[in-house]
């Protein structure tokens, strides 16, 4: 009787810890999931980043264009008609 408790004792602690380590499996896999969730989310906003500063870079060049060129006209203007 005293021999069959022990084994039962035994096969509750090993039945513990299987459970505690597909816990911490899962946990795990939990955790790695939203790690590349965020991860492919940062590299998303960092590559939507990199195209609005290329795109502020253009809009500053058409800009500096169009004023060269209004101010181009307007001295163009007062010389013809000054």
């Amino acid at each position: 009787m005293e021999r069959e408790h022990q084994k039962e004792k035994q096969k509750l602690v090993k039945d513990k810890d299987a459970g505690s380590l597909a816990s911490f499996s899962l946990s795990q896999i939990i955790t790695d999931i939203i790690s590349n969730v965020a991860k492919g989310q940062l590299t998303k906003a960092n590559q939507t980043k990199v195209k609005m500063e290329n795109l502020a870079r253009e809009l500053q060049k058409v800009s500096h264009v169009l004023s060269v060129g209004a101010d181009a006209t307007y001295v163009s203007d007062r010389i013809t008609s000054g």
